[in-house]
């Protein structure tokens, strides 16, 4: 009897385990930045201008949201490549504290016309990024992704979110293009308006709404 005790004892303690470590598993698999299993989104187009040689270009910005991911991505053409620059939610809450204190120096006009650089940045971190001559063929996890300001030749601060060479993931021989968005005051606010989270969540929102109504 006492063996027979100790067996089911035993057994119990194995089922125990194992669905503990079941629903360990099941918790930590679930992912944080996923949002719904929906394909990218196309948002509203934004607007910036590059810089090349000194000459300043219009630039139109196509704007992706990913809910698998909750990732956005940036689509626009310098030079002879097309680029696209993936945002984070970490990205975009950088984003988002560098464009808070561009918009308070204009306001105050406490921004002081001076080179931008690492060490003056309002942050800097890593990014990914793709890029080709006619769409994403090549890309990095390790480009340098800074946000700061500078001045551009009408005398006035730009917003700038700035990615420097990264070594592409599957040939180490090659290097990410630098690039530069220049953003003014009404631009940036358009821009951040556009990949708030907030506003990214309703669109997840509405698509659930629709996909599981009765």
């Amino acid at each position: 009897m006492k063996q027979n005790i100790f067996s089911l004892t035993c057994i119990l303690l194995c089922l125990l385990t194992f669905f503990s470590c079941t629903s360990t598993s099941k918790t930590a698999e679930v992912d944080p930045d996923f949002l719904g299993d929906y394909d990218p989104i196309q948002l509203e187009d934004g607007m910036a201008r590059t810089v090349s040689f000194g000459n300043e270009k219009p630039k139109e910005l196509e704007i992706y949201f990913v809910p698998r991911t909750n990732r956005v991505e940036i689509y626009f053409r310098d030079g002879m490549n097309k680029i696209c620059i993936i945002l984070t939610p970490e990205h975009r809450k950088l984003l988002m504290e560098a464009a808070s204190n561009f918009f308070a120096g204009t306001e105050n006009g406490t921004l002081e016309d001076r080179k931008p650089a690492k060490k003056n940045a309002y942050s800097e971190t890593k990014c990914s990024v793709g890029w080709g001559l006619t769409g994403v063929s090549h890309t990095t996890k390790d480009a340098r992704l800074q946000f700061n300001y500078e001045y551009l030749s009408d005398k006035r601060p730009y917003f700038m979110m700035k990615v420097l060479p990264g070594i592409d993931s599957s040939d180490s021989s090659m290097y990410s293009p630098s690039s530069a968005l220049y953003f003014s005051p009404t631009q940036l606010e358009n821009f951040c308006t556009i990949i708030l989270q907030e506003n990214l969540q309703a669109l997840v929102d509405e698509l659930n709404q629709r996909a599981y109504e009765y």
